[in-house]
């Protein structure tokens, strides 16, 4: 992740953009989606139901080769170099981490290969041009994956096209989203990326619903991007349909040290229908000897949700700076109230998604991650099991941007689309 901080309670501006304003910048044209901005940066109601409609992720493709020599028969190990590229190739694929593989006799005239793995052993079919992954050497269960065979002479050449999640974003309403900058970089090596509604989530496949988009405005300095989408057709656009109104509502507001801030997870797949709560239990973000409850988690069973919950913390420019050097840069123009520093615990691939305060039954959006810092302590989990049966986590402070950066970007881009030049 990448990004910029600020200091946690410090002066977050306010404001509203209403009627003439909203179109009077002169890099902006009206593409029909001025009233849900106008919408969005007003007090609004937005419940669970709205947030979790908002939670997408950001998917691209990308290809990976690797290539076997199929002349020497079974029982020849593969090289050090075949190994290396299948521990590339298989750590998308389920193979795990690769300790080695041999090829082994022939099945119904399809060429077999045996990567042993540590969860197990796998088996790598490729048969007419075909090639197929099996989980275990009793061909029971196939993993869904598409790949692409290539055979010329004794080299067999598997490409595998991955379906990979580079990062979040949050639907304001109708065709825009929010999303981290870095996150659609144009110096990113993700291509044919598109939008993807995390309720699609279909474990062990593709989702189903995909959204083409444009990047329409930047912040680079506060990193934020602000999307289009672009439905292929008629049917896609009234699946993004919110109506003419905005799907949330942007806080309002300082964000004050000790302030409650959220997060959401979709679950994929598996079946959950109990509520629960569970707490994180760790040391201090700065000061290893202090015992800190760091927020946790509130487990939406029926709705395969879990709701990320933590704290607004100080920053400590120059404590992040002797820690984390390679952070020193986002300091250079660093702007108190921008950028706030949480407890809520995300990772890296969740920068975009967006943070929330909850008032009531009511979630105001707070702002957009950026920026992860993970300590190398763990921390632990108590209370109700982890629908992932985790046990434990690292201990991470989270960096977003806030209220004021997001507003003044929709101020500059309003209606969603920047001026051609």
């Amino acid at each position: 992740m990448a990004g910029s901080a600020a200091l946690a309670g410090s002066a977050v501006l306010t404001g509203s953009l209403v009627g003439p304003r909203l179109f009077g910048h002169r890099d902006c044209v009206d593409v029909g989606e001025g009233a849900i901005v106008a919408d969005f940066l007003q007090p609004g109601v937005a419940g669970l139901d709205e947030v979790q409609a908002g939670l997408f992720e950001l998917q691209g493709v990308e290809k990976f080769k690797i290539r076997l020599k199929a002349a020497e028969g079974a029982g020849s190990a593969l090289g050090p170099k075949e190994v290396e590229a299948l521990g590339v190739f298989g750590s998308f694929v389920g193979f795990g981490n690769v300790k080695s593989g041999v090829r082994v006799d022939d099945v119904d005239g399809a060429k077999m290969w045996k990567i042993t793995t540590d969860s197990g052993d796998r088996m790598l079919q490729v048969k007419e041009g075909k090639a197929r992954v099996f989980l275990d050497d009793k061909f029971s269960e196939v993993l869904r994956v598409d790949l692409d065979v290539s055979e010329r002479d004794d080299v067999v050449e598997v490409t595998l096209k991955n379906n990979f999640t580079s990062g979040n974003a949050v639907q304001l309403g109708g065709s825009l989203f929010l999303t981290a900058n870095h996150v659609v970089s144009d110096e990113g090596e993700h291509n044919d990326m598109a939008l993807v509604p995390q309720r699609g989530r279909d474990l062990g496949e593709a989702y189903r619903t995909k959204f083409k988009f444009r990047v329409v405005g930047r912040d680079v300095k506060n990193d934020l991007a602000l999307l289009k989408a672009e439905p292929a057709d008629d049917k896609a656009a009234r699946l993004l349909d919110t109506k003419g109104r905005a799907l949330i509502h942007l806080g309002a507001g300082e964000h004050a040290v000790g302030d409650v801030l959220r997060s959401f997870d979709q679950l994929t797949g598996g079946s959950l229908n109990k509520d629960g709560r569970i707490s994180f239990r760790g040391s201090d973000f700065y000061d290893d000897k202090k015992k800190a409850t760091l927020g946790g988690i509130f487990i939406h069973g029926k709705r395969k949700l879990l709701e990320v919950v933590g704290n607004v913390i100080k920053v400590d420019k120059d404590h992040i700076v002797r820690e984390y050097p390679e952070s020193a840069k986002m300091f250079e123009d660093w702007v108190g109230g921008d950028r706030v520093l949480s407890t809520v615990i995300r990772y890296n691939g969740e920068s975009g998604g967006g943070f929330y305060v909850k008032k009531g039954d009511i979630y105001e959006l707070a702002g957009i991650l950026t920026t992860a810092f993970g300590k190398a302590e763990n921390i632990s989990l108590e209370g109700d099991k982890h629908p992932l049966r985790k046990t434990e986590g690292q201990n991470v402070a989270t960096l977003f941007t806030s209220r004021e950066p997001i507003r003044r970007l929709l101020e500059k881009y309003a209606g969603g689309l920047e001026k051609p030049k």
